[in-house]
């Protein structure tokens, strides 16, 4: 029971109203109860049932939150995923389609370091076929000889004046 302080004395303290009879004396009387203690018993437990059904419902409500939430990220996980698939196949696919288009054009290129390589090798194992005699000097092998001869005599290096000397 809580205790009450007043000037002139201490006293346990009561919920129950007190009576007056005369101005000196005060007598303590039966609280009236509008409920009984059964009642306010069942009251309170439904309160606490109420109140637990309450947090049940919220904490259900947050995980289904959550669960919605982990299903959108998973979702958008997934889509990440097959674009990222998707990328990839798309550039194997521009890389094929390159180096298909790359080998296209070594074949039809006539300077082609294997086009020039057929060619030569062509003209090595049959020059007579194509009017070449490999005695004679063509006018386009002299002509460059001619060119680089001057060009080295007349440059202003001591080295190259003295190589054509």
């Amino acid at each position: 029971m809580p205790l009450a302080i007043d000037s002139v004395n201490n006293a346990f303290y009561t919920s129950t109203p007190l009576v007056r009879n005369n101005d000196l004396q005060t007598n303590g009387t039966q609280a009236t109860t509008s409920t009984s203690l059964a009642e306010r018993l069942a009251a309170n437990n439904e309160a606490a049932l109420a109140r637990q059904q309450t947090l049940q419902e919220e904490r259900d409500l947050r995980l289904q939150e959550q669960r919605e939430a982990q299903q959108q990220r998973q979702a958008e996980l997934r889509e990440d995923a097959q674009q990222r698939i998707q990328d990839l196949q798309d550039q194997l696919a521009q890389a094929r389609l390159d180096a298909f288009n790359q080998q296209q054009d070594d074949i039809n290129n006539p300077f082609s370091p294997e086009n020039l390589a057929r060619q030569q090798l062509e003209v090595d194992n049959n020059p007579q076929s194509f009017g070449l005699d490999p005695n004679q000097v063509t006018t386009r092998v002299a002509t460059q000889a001619i060119a680089v001869y001057q060009e080295t005599q007349s440059g202003p290096d001591l080295l190259n004046r003295g190589l054509v000397a």
